[in-house]
């Protein structure tokens, strides 16, 4: 039988490692388990107590208030590294949407947030910390997620054709109603002012940009961007160290075709859009395009088409394009320094094999020059084959390196039309 521990002893466990109570080649889905996988990665399980369906109270001044969403929200992140290599722990399955979000603090604190049951959560990777759910929210739909500089939580949801906007700032969460449409992005400028991307319903359909937001005053500019039309999915939205705002989208075909990636900046003074020439397949899940900008204003793209992985760059008027090799990446990300990207992380999946896997690749030669890490099984707790998507990259001095990845596995059962899906969220640590 896999092992199981107590949530007093589960605490303990992730602060003091889990190789002790690791069972060889389980995977269990309960909370309180701790496995070893067949690739010799440490798997915990933690998540929300079994059978817990949290209530408003859950969310209110004793689970949200100042300690959990303030200036000591960041805390301890983890212990130090006690031996080399990868330490994964499953956050939760069972999201009702593959449109989780997940971001790292500039600590390496990871938060995270996910529909689950048409309930919202939302939880860190501190040791010990587990979902919380967002009062009496309730929503099936994508979720997007800021985290301020104090570490409290700013989430972007949709409802009943709506949207909706979260935070829990000042010790309970605040929920406001933005206006008609579906949730794209949400960002913080430089300045503190939060950002938000949405779209509006037909016929008036098209990219509206909120932007002016600050928590307790959700009352703002709104700006319709004529100039960049109907947004499509996968919306990203980030500032730069000059406050000018940048887009990137999908853009649908129709018909069957690819979908094309849309970069739109309001860099030059006014709205511009261009599409990127790049055709993003038709593919379930669908390969994630990442969007970072450096300290020159300059757009850094990492995505996936049919020939591999590439890494775009804008420089002045003009695209530049790499090629990261015969990759197909599902959920790439970057990591940015004070130059550019120092980090990436890419996966791959190889289908007749039935394996998937992510790394991380450092890119300044003043950080190995090129290395990797070893590679991380993405797997669900079900087995077989997961995607990760919507990733997210934190890294520090010494070469420990944080990854979150939402992920989403098929499990095709004869005799039925459908594949079974199981979308949830990792997070993993490598000490070198």
């Amino acid at each position: 039988m896999p092992a199981a521990v107590s949530g007093a002893a589960l605490s303990a466990l992730l602060l003091t490692g889990c190789d002790p109570i690791c069972v060889d080649n389980l995977t269990p889905p309960d909370r309180g388990h701790a496995y070893m996988n067949d690739a010799g990665v440490c798997v915990i399980v933690v998540g929300p107590p079994d059978g817990h369906d949290a209530g408003p109270g859950d969310a209110g001044p004793e689970d949200a208030g100042t300690e959990d969403a303030g200036p000591t929200d960041a805390g301890p992140v983890e212990p130090g590294c006690l031996e080399p290599g990868w330490t994964a722990r499953v956050l939760d399955e069972g999201a009702d949407n593959a449109e989780m979000a997940f971001h790292f603090d500039a600590k390496g604190v990871g938060h995270y947030a996910y529909a689950k049951e048409s309930r919202l959560y939302v939880g860190t990777t501190k040791p010990g910390d587990a979902p919380r759910r967002i009062d009496d929210v309730v929503s099936i739909q994508a979720v997007r997620m800021a985290v301020d500089s104090l570490g409290a939580h700013h989430v972007l949801f949709g409802q009943n054709d709506w949207v909706y906007y979260a935070h829990d700032r000042g010790g309970t969460w605040q929920t406001h109603a933005l206006g008609e449409g579906r949730p794209a992005a949400i960002t913080f400028d430089l300045w503190g002012v939060l950002h938000v991307l949405i779209e509006r319903p037909l016929p008036d359909g098209g990219a509206v940009y909120v932007y002016g937001i600050r928590p307790g005053s959700p009352t703002g500019w709104t700006v319709q961007l004529k100039e960049v039309g109907q947004t499509g999915t996968r919306e990203q939205l980030v500032a730069d160290a000059s406050n000018r705002m940048h887009v990137l989208f999908l853009r649908t075909a129709g018909g069957g075709a690819d979908d094309i990636p849309v970069y739109a900046t309001d860099a030059t003074g006014g709205w511009t859009a261009e599409p990127l020439e790049w055709a993003v397949p038709l593919d379930s899940p669908r390969p994630r395009l990442h969007l970072q900008v450096d300290a020159q204003g300059r757009p850094h793209v990492l995505g996936s088409d049919a020939a591999g992985a590439w890494w775009w760059v804008k420089d002045g008027a003009q695209w530049q394009r790499h090629s990261l090799g015969p990759l197909y990446s599902h959920g790439p990300a970057l990591r940015m320094g004070d130059t550019g990207p120092s980090h990436m992380l890419l996966d791959h999946d190889d289908a007749a094999a039935k394996t998937s896997h992510l790394f991380v690749r450092t890119l300044a030669p003043e950080t190995d020059g090129g290395s990797t890490t070893p590679w991380l099984p993405v797997e669900a707790s079900d087995g077989g084959l997961a995607f990760p998507i919507n990733t997210a990259l934190h890294t520090e001095d010494g070469g420990v390196v944080r990854v979150g990845y939402p992920y989403i596995h098929y499990m095709t059962t004869p005799g039925t039309p459908l594949p079974k899906v199981t979308r949830g969220l990792r997070y993993a640590r490598y000490c070198p």
